[in-house]
């Protein structure tokens, strides 16, 4: 068992090695093997943050994340999204142009498994959101 928390442990160290968040918060804690942070110099995590694993946040537009936040396991927050209203659609059913809009997680919200949040929302300070709701 050792042996094996050890190379998990090596492969997490490799991983998050190379990112470069915007910034991070004392005693916080993301680094799972099973999460992806995509444009992490636009993601901000505030002190005693907790990301569970199978987290899936796209920093792209900007993600604030407040603290003492706490993720369950499997959420994901889109900070981009495509443009549906255009009238000359280069691609059905979107064109090629993406839209970024930053989400703002004020502190001590606790976020339920497999929450998807989408981009430009902002969650008020104590909010507590339910498994698997879709925040827009």
């Amino acid at each position: 068992m050792k042996l094996f928390n050890f190379i998990i442990s090596f492969f997490v160290y490799f991983k998050y090695k190379k990112l470069k968040f915007k910034s991070v918060g004392k005693n916080s804690n993301f680094k799972s093997i099973r999460s992806n942070f995509l444009v992490p110099s636009n993601i901000e995590i505030g002190k005693n943050v907790n990301i569970g694993p199978g987290a899936d946040f796209d920093g792209t537009g900007g993600i604030e994340i407040g603290e003492g936040v706490i993720f369950a396991p499997g959420v994901i927050i889109y900070s981009r999204t495509h443009n549906f209203n255009s009238p000359d659609l280069a691609a059905i059913p979107f064109d090629n142009i993406f839209l970024t809009s930053k989400v703002t997680i004020k502190p001590y919200v606790w976020v339920g498994r497999n929450v998807i949040i989408l981009p430009g929302v902002t969650i008020g300070t104590g909010a507590i959101i339910g498994a698997g709701a879709v925040v827009a």
